[in-house]
């Protein structure tokens, strides 16, 4: 059916010559549409080289992650390998000076610095009881800093604020010097410097790996916000200025908070799946008018030459009876208009000329027919369209700003869905353009031959009425 009113409209072009050149506003539209298209390649490099950096941070922080347990794992082995000798060694039986010199020999093995941290006293004279105590008490006292130092996972009860500015008091999770994460209740994720020594939380899906490391677990995705120096910041109470993608996932949590915009957002208007079904339903019914009026056109056609020569033949012998069964023998708007005129003839070329203008007036209502309907669909399809992409557009960034973690190829289906919406408007826009083009001006040819079939009855009334007088006809 679709080839059959192509043909058709293929058709009407090349009988009538016309020939549509792009509009300004079709101009416009194919603008508009390569610009949302520069927009969306855009979007797409901006969105993979975020994606490249989050994943290069999340393998640097496992990496120094699993090197510090690494170092913790040493450092407790080598701890409990001293606190063993200790209970194993029989001070009974071996000299009390020997065993506190061995002692401190192996923590500063275990420290592994160039200058001994601890410094044991000369062997001669023996050292007194008192001074082998300190010494021990000495050693163990620096071992357990090195093991607490080595602990790179690190769990305080402290405070931090919500997205919201909400105050909340409960565990803090420190990771070395490059990440925190903080847990109250139902609230928990990834930590950033506030500014004046303040955590606040950051807008990523964190919650899972931040309940995991203060239960001592190791968390099966480590979704974490990595700052430089992150307790130098903290500290010296400065802020951090966070990434473009952070920013604008504040900005979408911010949106939600906002009553009316997120009112606004649930509305059902506020999705452009229902401009799709509009266009889709604004297309079949356009379809169906070219089809129609393309039937319509065809079955009303005359050889306008043919029917012009027969009534000047009539009308030539004054056979205004025969002119009029000819012309009855036609639907179209130039014989039909004609009859009218004809049908009276007696009334005198002035009147006649009265009653063409009423009846091509009327005729022109029934060629004009849903001409408009198809005009309206041309020019506000593209609009339809585009009010569809803006939608798409918007749902899309919502969604960005919901989760900034993994949203970065749902945006962009959702724009490349959006974009969609203008291509269908365009789609139904430029055939109902052409088909209305076609058809207003086949209307034209049609008024166009009416009024040589009028002038032609005009003529021959008026030389008629001329003639009458002279042959002595009343």
């Amino acid at each position: 059916m679709k080839l059959q009113w192509i043909g058709i409209v293929g058709l009407l072009f090349a009988q009538e010559g016309l020939a549509a050149e792009p509009s300004t506003l079709e101009k416009a539209y194919f603008k508009e549409l390569s610009f949302l298209k520069a927009q969306k390649a855009e979007m797409e490099t901006r969105a993979q080289v975020g994606e490249r950096e989050g994943e290069r941070q999340l393998l640097q922080a496992k990496a120094e992650v699993d090197a510090k347990s690494t170092r913790l794992l040493e450092l407790r082995r080598r701890s409990e390998a001293l606190e063993e000798q200790l209970r194993e060694a029989s001070p009974a039986g071996r000299d009390k000076a020997e065993f506190v010199w061995d002692t401190v020999t192996r923590a500063n093995e275990l420290f592994a610095e160039e200058t001994p941290r601890i410094t044991a006293p000369a062997k001669d004279p023996a050292p007194s009881p008192a001074v082998l105590a300190e010494l021990l008490t000495t050693t163990f006292a620096e071992v357990e800093k090195e093991v607490r130092l080595g602990h790179q996972i690190r769990t305080a009860p402290g405070t931090f604020f919500d997205g919201e500015g909400g105050k909340h008091e409960g565990q803090l999770v420190h990771v070395g010097r490059v990440a925190a994460f903080g847990v109250a209740g139902p609230v928990a994720g990834a930590l950033a410097p506030a500014g004046e020594g303040q955590l606040k939380l950051v807008p990523i899906a964190a919650d899972e790996t931040a309940r995991a490391l203060a239960g001592g677990q190791t968390p099966q995705l480590f979704a974490v916000f990595l700052a430089d120096a992150f307790d130098t910041l903290v500290l010296d109470g400065k802020d951090t200025e966070l990434s473009k993608e952070i920013q604008a996932a504040q900005a979408g949590a911010n949106m939600k908070n906002n009553g009316i915009v997120e009112t606004l957002m649930g509305l059902p208007i506020f999705h452009a799946e229902w401009v799709l079904y509009l266009l889709i339903i604004m297309s079949f019914v356009s379809v169906g008018v070219m089809i129609e009026r393309a039937l319509f056109f065809r079955r009303h056609r005359v050889d306008i030459d043919t029917v012009r020569s027969q009534l000047k033949t009539h009308l030539v012998r004054g056979d205004f009876q025969g002119a009029a069964d000819l012309l009855s023998g036609y639907d179209s708007l130039e014989t039909n208009v004609v009859l009218c005129g004809l049908r009276e003839h007696e009334t005198g070329p002035d009147s006649v000329e009265d009653l063409i203008r009423g009846a091509e007036a009327k005729e022109k209502l029934r060629y004009n027919k849903w001409l408009s309907f198809l005009a309206t669909v041309g020019s506000n399809s593209p609009f339809i369209g585009l009010f569809g992409t803006v939608l798409g557009i918007i749902r899309a960034f919502a969604d960005l700003g919901a989760d900034m973690g993994g949203a970065g190829g749902s945006v962009m289906a959702g724009i490349s869905e959006a974009l969609i919406a203008t291509a269908v408007g365009l789609l139904v826009a430029i055939p109902a353009v052409i088909a209305y083009n076609a058809f207003s001006g086949r209307v034209k040819t049609v008024i166009a031959n009416s009024e040589l079939l009028s002038r032609t009855l005009l003529s021959a009334l008026k030389a008629h009425e001329t003639a009458a007088p002279r042959l002595g006809v009343n």
